[in-house]
């Protein structure tokens, strides 16, 4: 299929519908791109979802709480991706009455669906309705579906999700820290000659979830229903296998900043499964201690569980 793909793109460039710059170009990007994003690691992800958090408030004191209320918003537009599945494009259009708490499900509407099918979600992870709850306390703000009278059009929540994203890998680069994969972007040429820049790993965090959620469930079924994909997608692009079976427990143990670890042993039980849990929050929260006080501060609760166990 590569050869086909030189042969047609050569062949452009003989007969000039495309310049000599653009075809190697094209060339160099088939050549460098790989067949499936890998997989975001748990540390990563917990790193950015703290940081966030901590510059939401930063900006609540310095700027009021209009860009607070929209960074929370983002937040939530990360999680539903990472912990339910979604895509990021119906995952930017979600409002609060989507999100059914008492039914813990979320829907997503033909309209916004990637399908055109409404589905359903539930059967969802914990740690996800922690995150909504935390993020609904916090008045983030999601677009209303309908728009106030007056205004013509959305807010791009996506646009503002990039923006922020950008400032995050900013961060990095003023810190002389290496810029995480799931988050990097780099520059490329489009066909007229422009600067592009793209994601380095595309849907990487769907992916993840994808991967993660099959690990843990060993239904291929279930997770098919809630990324929406059919069985057959999830056999031919994501079933893997990966090289830290706990990093599909830390994906689904990262928590907000004011959980409470005594949660997770309601029982008062010292269990296997209760010691996994420990272990592998303590495994995705260690990046991000590093960085944020509200992070370090659930790390040292988790630490003085694993103790008591």
């Amino acid at each position: 299929m590569h050869n086909l793909y030189r042969m047609f793109f050569r062949w452009c460039a003989d007969n000039k519908y495309i310049s000599k710059e653009s075809l190697i170009n094209e060339l160099r990007i088939r050549k460098n791109k790989e067949p499936k994003p890998k997989l975001a690691r748990p540390a990563d992800a917990a790193h950015l979802l703290y940081w966030l958090c901590n510059r939401a408030e930063e900006l609540r004191n310095k700027k009021g709480s209009a860009q607070t209320l929209s960074i929370y918003g983002n937040i939530v537009q990360l999680v539903l991706v990472m912990f339910a599945g979604l895509r990021r494009s119906e995952a930017a259009k979600r409002t609060w009455d989507d999100i059914n708490f008492n039914k813990r499900r979320i829907r997503v509407d033909a309209e916004t669906a990637k399908k055109k099918e409404t589905r359903k979600n539930k059967d969802l992870p914990d740690n996800l309705w922690f995150w909504l709850s935390f993020l609904k306390s916090k008045n983030a703000f999601l677009p209303p579906s309908r728009l106030p009278v007056g205004k013509q059009r959305r807010p791009d929540m996506n646009r503002r999700l990039q923006t922020r994203l950008e400032e995050y890998r900013d961060w990095h680069r003023q810190h002389n820290i290496p810029i995480p994969d799931c988050v990097d972007v780099y520059e490329t040429l489009s066909r007229n000659n422009k600067k592009q820049v793209r994601a380095k790993q595309q849907n990487v965090f769907r992916h993840s979830f994808i991967t993660y959620h099959l690990e843990l469930s060993e239904n291929m079924r279930t997770t098919a229903r809630l990324a929406g994909n059919s069985v057959r997608m999830i056999e031919d692009t994501y079933e893997e296998e990966l090289e830290d079976k706990l990093d599909a427990q830390a994906w689904f143990g990262i928590y907000p900043p004011d959980f409470d670890v005594e949660l997770l042993n309601q029982e008062q039980k010292i269990t296997k499964e209760y010691v996994i849990k420990l272990f592998s929050m303590k495994h995705g929260l260690q990046k991000a201690a590093e960085y944020s006080k509200d992070a370090f501060k659930q790390l040292r609760a988790i630490q003085n569980q694993i103790r008591k166990a």
